[in-house]
């Protein structure tokens, strides 16, 4: 091997070592309850529902639905997930909580994923989007259909090793906002409530 080849084959490995060390997967937490969801069910009027299918928006980019990259840092949903799944997750733990969830209720919610995103650029701001269109129909008639959106801010952070673990935690709170603003939405109460 002359000695070029070597260079080359040392560069190659040592990019290869920093995609895979430098690349770690973070999973966010298996979803839970909230204590600020669970009080708007508690006097909300809605039946039990049922939840159908959650899915990415078909025009977005698949890898959407599967990966966030924050700096060096991979975030994905728990093992054998997508991020679609992961807010149906959080929606039925809501609801299986307040006695809401009935996998064979006539009232049926689904889902599709339509913004994910995390921005940490320097000197600014850090900054996390979150949005779904969210169905209901019963009996198979529509009673609500509306895309809903929540964003948060917080303090950047410069050191990567501090950013990522925040980003991570700010963007996971993002699917319980938005599972409680889609609970707030008088036209979603309607849609949900008991006839």
């Amino acid at each position: 091997m002359n000695h070029g080849a070597r260079i080359a084959t040392l560069l190659s490995g040592g990019l290869l070592l920093l995609q895979l060390t430098g690349c770690a997967v973070d999973p966010l937490q298996v979803p839970r309850a909230s204590a600020i969801n669970s009080a708007k069910l508690k006097d909300a009027n809605f039946t039990p529902a049922a939840i159908d299918t959650f899915k990415l928006d078909p025009a977005r980019n698949p890898g959407m639905d599967k990966i966030l990259i924050i700096r060096a840092g991979t975030v994905a949903p728990p093992t054998g997930s997508t991020f679609s799944q992961y807010l149906r997750d959080t929606l039925k733990v809501e609801l299986e909580s307040a006695g809401l969830y009935d996998p064979a209720a006539k009232t049926v919610i689904t889902g599709t994923l339509t913004t994910s995103e995390v921005d940490t650029s320097a000197f600014r701001p850090a900054e996390g989007k979150l949005g779904a269109r969210f169905g209901v129909t019963r009996d198979g008639v529509t009673r609500y259909d509306r895309t809903l959106n929540v964003q948060t801010t917080w303090a950047n952070v410069f050191d990567g090793s501090e950013a990522i673990p925040i980003a991570r935690g700010q963007y996971e709170v993002l699917y319980k906002r938005l599972v409680g603003a889609l609970f707030d939405d008088p036209d979603f109460r309607k849609a949900m409530s008991k006839e």
